[in-house]
């Protein structure tokens, strides 16, 4: 219903801590902290500015991804839980199947 009231033209505010659906319905974002506007935007330009991305990863056997000594502050481990291993990373670093970090 969203979607068919936007591509009629009407304008549609939708508020949610629920990441995954503002992703999937919103095509502009607007990140409210304390009240004020802290960052607005395409997905795309939000998810540019914040420095850092969050990552879900599962391994084959839910071995814990753990970042290699050295690696912070562009890696952090998060938490591990039910074999997920949740991490923050620099936006521009990359995790590749051999367990080492590059940019």
């Amino acid at each position: 219903m969203l979607r068919d009231r936007a591509a009629a033209g009407t304008a549609v505010m939708f508020s949610s801590h629920q990441l995954d659906l503002v992703e999937e319905l919103c095509d502009d974002v607007v990140v409210v902290a304390h009240g004020r506007d802290r960052l607005g935007g395409t997905l795309d330009s939000v998810r540019a500015a914040a420095g850092y991305r969050r990552l879900e990863v599962r391994l084959a056997g839910g071995a814990p991804v753990v970042p290699p000594a050295g690696t912070e502050p562009d890696a952090d481990a998060r938490a591990d839980r039910d074999g997920v291993s949740r991490l923050r990373v620099a936006v521009d670093a990359a995790y590749d199947v051999s367990n080492r970090w590059t940019s």
